[in-house]
């Protein structure tokens, strides 16, 4: 089943923003949004998500040495994830921390609620499930955590990335530019 959008010049698109600053293409008053949207950067890479199906985050990170990588793992990292990161030989470590970073970023990018969601009790960890659990109140009415799903993206060599979707996704395509 196709969903076509309302062909429109550029200048009459109207974008809003929910109270975390999260935006949508609206098409009308009434009607409910047909296509999902989700953008991040980071260096000189950038990734865009667009679905049909329901709300979605991605986020990308390059893979870097992290300078206070054990005070950022201690404060915003759950239990699960600190052993994931830990437990990576010293080659991996920076790919480990990122790998869990993107997938709970995306994860609260999705849920539309930013960083006023406390990232310690958003277990995200790669490797285990890719059902992520959360363990606190939400800080918005309104949003289910239960039924997101994580997949991890390669996006380039040195980038690692991760779009949360609210259904499971049977296809993921990924095209470069």
């Amino acid at each position: 089943m196709a969903v076509y959008l309302h062909p429109s010049a550029p200048d009459k698109l109207t974008f809003v923003e929910n109270d975390f600053g999260k935006p949508r293409l609206q098409l009308s008053q009434n009607e409910e949004p047909r296509l999902f949207f989700n953008m991040t950067h980071s260096a000189d890479l950038a990734l865009y998500g667009v679905t049909r199906v329901g709300e979605l985050g991605v986020d990308v990170e390059q893979v870097r040495t992290v300078t206070d990588m054990e005070g950022l793992v201690a404060r915003y990292f759950t239990p699960i994830e600190r052993e994931a990161i830990a437990g990576a030989d010293e080659v991996e470590r920076d790919r480990v921390f990122f790998e869990c970073w993107t997938r709970k970023e995306a994860l609260i990018k999705a849920w539309g609620c930013g960083v006023s969601v406390p990232l310690e009790e958003v277990d995200a960890s790669p490797g285990l499930s890719d059902v992520p659990r959360f363990s606190g109140p939400m800080p918005t009415a309104g949003v289910d955590t239960k039924g997101w799903v994580i997949h991890g993206i390669n996006p380039a060599d040195g980038y690692v990335g991760a779009a949360a979707t609210s259904v499971l996704v049977d296809e993921l395509h990924c095209w470069r530019w």
